[in-house]
């Protein structure tokens, strides 16, 4: 055979194999109508020329027969004639009797400069038994008849590999765009993460993700029930959005083919709007056990190395027991009698030893914690506290389980306003861990504030050492000075929970759900102005025993069960009903009572304020009374007045959002409590220094001279440090969590997904962790300056009474014994033992 021949032979060989290739691919993708013959562009396009019909009895019909079920099937009808002016055009698909409606396309659809109009048909359920071949028919007709158009079929097997970015044009019609990707076994052990972005904020999407294709179809749309083991997430979003999956979630990230589906919240079939997304498929955390512990475990490490510097910190700087006094600078020079004259530096004498540093009762704390804290000693209030706390948490535990519950068998992400940019899910089931994880920092910071507070009770017990807590026999009664730690013990547990709460608040956040994050915010603001006011009373009760008749402790300083019955008990209920009010609204009777209870209470509550500070004259006797005219009347009426001021600007600010308006609100009072103490201090040292013949000029060269001041700074520059420290705590924390905040609560899911931002610390917690964490620290640090400032300050009255009792004793020729002063009347016993003496002391009211 010669050279031409065996050429030839291969020549045919080859054009025999094409034809068979050919062959094959057109019987593996077969494109049959009535209206034109197939021309196959590629083994998987077709394109068929024709004309449509107006009625539904002789619609152009394409009978398509393919053997891939998990392919997409795309149909795109385009090349229409401008001068037929097409008002509709309808499609439907036909597959194993069953009918899918793909929808309508109205003329302002149809008549664009690309003129044209696309849909896709799902493939054959993966659950159902699979076939040979999968048949399917598309019909289509419209008005007017005999319009020319082009029909092109492809069958799409294309997915998205990870890290590709594809984009994808979401008309208002409500059509949805589908588009998929395959899950490997190696990508088992990560997150999968679907990402969304837009420049286009104006038209609200939905992205739906799911195993099955009809899923993801829009509703109404598809009479074809997708399939109940074939569960669906969604969401809604303008800008950015993403659903993760993983081990946890529902549907569970199993190997495969999944779809993503993209559509048009609100569906408008006269409208040619369109709006361009950006798709991607991306591998994110790593979830195996180091993966994990160690984000966690950093942030356990910072917040336990740091609370105990903090705590090391504090006991030995901040700890009035171990303070030496001082002469306040206001002492006048000369003897004087009577109260209506600074004491004289005699004062000094009077002043109590501090007590050694190296004071370290380890066995008497055991015993405080162990025994005294349960058995002994007046701790109403963190009883109380500890009562509020269990008793709501059993009520919004449920309530947050139950939506987070309802948004996972829904699979509606709309429930619960997630950062989803660093959703990390790594607990037992589809939880937000990092986000509940990030409040750990309250719990052990508030576990570290009452044991702190607890070793500084166990050095009082241990110097005293006495048959009652407040005794001062003994040899080391000159170490003595009386506190109460049951505010202070409080404001710890008051911490601990406020962890829990956040974390419960954060298993599903939401406008409703917002109410029991804030509730002990409401609590530890409650308790900073109670301990700052009851300090100051107890201090002027003691300065005024001698003088005035004695008084009930319930009548002068705010009693735990009076704070919670008539100040947090009703906060909570408003709290709620607003809550409620603002998510989905109150009917007429219930908003005007709403209205009319809170006015009386917050009636109520001022003029118990005003009870409460003494503010001193009565319309009727203001002209003859001195004391309204006094600087401290001054004070305190102008404290009076600016509070409902600041209530009304924080009102106006937060109208459509309760809970932040009773928030803000109780952190003005804290401020605003905190500011009106220092000014009545001022004014009362300014009295004082006029009442020796000083005035204005001189008091105030006294306050601003520049040698004073840095012999105050310098003999306290641990303390204005650990100010300054606290101070850039609060700085970055507020802007963390105003500035850098990843949700808005207040606006829709999708408006709320545009803050959301990715992870930036350590892969795992976003900004609003960090908020957590530097507040945490905050709240550590100033529960410590808190209690130093108010035990300061009965140290001081402390102090001023012996020397005007010794005064008054030394004028009147009398050596009356001072001891029955140290017994105050609302105190417990000693741990030593129980108190034996009947009239010691006195409960609590």
């Amino acid at each position: 055979m010669g050279f031409f021949e065996n050429f030839s032979l291969i020549l045919l060989v080859i054009c025999s194999l094409e034809g068979v290739s050919t062959t094959s691919n057109q019987s593996s993708f077969q494109v049959l109508c009535d209206f034109g013959s197939s021309h196959y562009l590629t083994s998987n396009t077709v394109t068929v020329n024709g004309s449509l019909t107006s009625h539904f009895n002789n619609a152009r019909k394409c009978h398509v027969k393919r053997h891939s079920k998990s392919a997409i099937l795309r149909v795109t009808l385009a090349e229409f004639d401008s001068t037929s002016n097409i008002s509709a055009l309808y499609s439907m698909v036909l597959e194993n009797l069953n009918v899918l409606f793909v929808g309508v396309a109205q003329s302002n659809g149809l008549q664009d400069k690309l003129q044209k109009y696309h849909f896709h048909a799902c493939p054959q359920s993966l659950m159902q038994e699979p076939l040979s071949t999968m048949d399917l028919d598309l019909l289509f007709f419209g008005a007017p008849a005999n319009a020319s158009f082009k029909l092109e079929i492809e069958l799409d097997n294309s997915v998205l590999t990870p890290g590709e970015l594809a984009n994808v044009s979401v008309r208002a019609d409500g059509l949805t765009e589908v588009k998929t990707f395959d899950i490997a076994e190696d990508q088992l052990s990560r997150l999968v993460q679907i990402t969304v972005s837009s420049d286009d904020a104006e038209m609200e999407c939905v992205l739906v993700v799911s195993q099955s294709c009809f899923a993801t179809q829009s509703e109404g749309l598809a009479e074809k029930s997708s399939d109940d083991e074939k569960q669906a997430i969604q969401l809604t979003f303008t800008e950015s959005g993403r659903i993760t999956l993983s081990q946890y979630s529902r549907p569970k990230i199993m190997t495969g083919r999944w779809y993503i589906g993209l559509r048009s919240s609100l569906t408008k079939k006269n409208s040619d709007q369109q709006k361009m997304v950006t798709v991607s498929v991306t591998q994110g955390y790593k979830y195996d056990t180091l993966g994990k512990a160690r984000p966690a475990a950093y942030m356990c490490i910072v917040a336990i190395l740091g609370g105990l510097a903090i705590s090391i910190f504090a006991h030995f700087f901040l700890n009035s027991d171990f303070d030496k006094c001082k002469v306040p600078f206001q002492l006048e020079n000369t003897a004087a009698e009577g109260r209506a004259r600074t004491p004289t530096k005699g004062i000094l004498e009077h002043a109590p030893e501090p007590i050694p540093w190296r004071t370290i009762p380890l066995k008497r704390w055991m015993e405080i914690i162990c025994i005294a804290w349960f058995k002994q000693g007046v701790k109403t209030y963190p009883y109380l506290t500890g009562v509020l706390a269990i008793s709501f948490m059993v009520g919004s535990a449920q309530f947050v389980i139950a939506r987070w519950s309802n948004m996972i068998e829904e699979g509606n992400r709309d429930l619960c306003y997630y950062n989803e940019l660093c959703y990390r899910p790594i607990a037992v089931a589809d939880l937000p861990s990092n986000f509940m994880l990030s409040n750990v920092p309250y719990v052990i910071h508030g576990i570290f504030l009452a044991l702190s507070f607890s070793f500084r009770e166990a050095i009082t017990f241990e110097v005293n050492k006495s048959d009652h807590k407040y005794n001062v026999r003994g040899t080391y009664a000159k170490y003595f000075r009386p506190y109460d730690y049951s505010v202070a013990y409080a404001l710890a547990w008051a911490l601990v929970f406020e962890g829990l709460f956040s974390a419960t608040y954060h298993l599903c956040p939401s406008r409703l759900t917002f109410q029991f994050d804030s509730a002990f915010m409401f609590i530890i603001s409650g308790l900073v102005v109670i301990a700052l006011y009851n300090c100051r009373v107890r201090s002027e009760n003691l300065l005024d025993n001698d003088e005035a008749p004695s008084k009930h402790p319930s009548e002068t300083t705010v009693q735990a069960p009076k704070y919670f019955l008539f100040f947090v008990a009703p906060l909570l209920v408003f709290n709620y009903v607003g809550s409620v009010r603002d998510t989905n609204g109150l009917p007429q009777f219930f908003e005007v009572a709403y209205w009319i209870a809170l006015v009386i209470w917050l009636v109520v509550m001022y003029i118990w304020t005003f009870q409460k500070v003494g503010v001193p004259c009565r319309w009727k006797n203001c002209s003859s009374d001195e004391k309204c005219w006094s600087v401290e009347a001054f004070v305190k009426w102008t404290w009076i007045i600016v509070f409902p001021l600041c209530l009304l600007i924080i009102g106006f600010k937060q109208r459509d959002d309760w809970s932040q308006f009773f928030l803000f609100s109780c952190v003005a009072a804290v401020a605003l409590t905190i500011i009106g103490l220092m000014s009545f201090d001022a004014a009362v040292s300014f009295k004082r220094h006029r009442s020796e013949g000083g005035n204005f000029r001189s008091g105030m060269q006294q306050l601003c001279s520049l040698s004073r001041i840095f012999e105050i700074l310098w003999s306290n520059w641990h303390r204005l440090l650990f100010m300054i420290v606290n101070f850039f705590f609060w700085v970055f924390a507020m802007y963390f969590f105003k500035i850098k905040s990843t949700t808005k609560k207040t606006s829709t899911p999708s408006f709320s997904r545009s803050r959301n931002e990715e992870c930036v610390l350590w892969d795992f917690f976003d900004y609003h962790d960090i908020w957590h964490m530097l507040s945490s620290f905050a709240l550590f640090m100033s529960a410590y300056l808190l209690i130093y400032v108010t035990r300061k300050v009965e140290i001081y009255y402390y102090v001023e009474n012996l020397y005007w009792k010794s005064k008054r004793s030394a004028n009147h020729g009398t050596t009356g014994s001072t001891e029955k002063m140290f017994l105050p009347k609302h105190d417990g016993e000693s741990i030593d033992r129980p108190s034996d003496n009947k009239g010691s002391t006195t409960s609590e009211v």
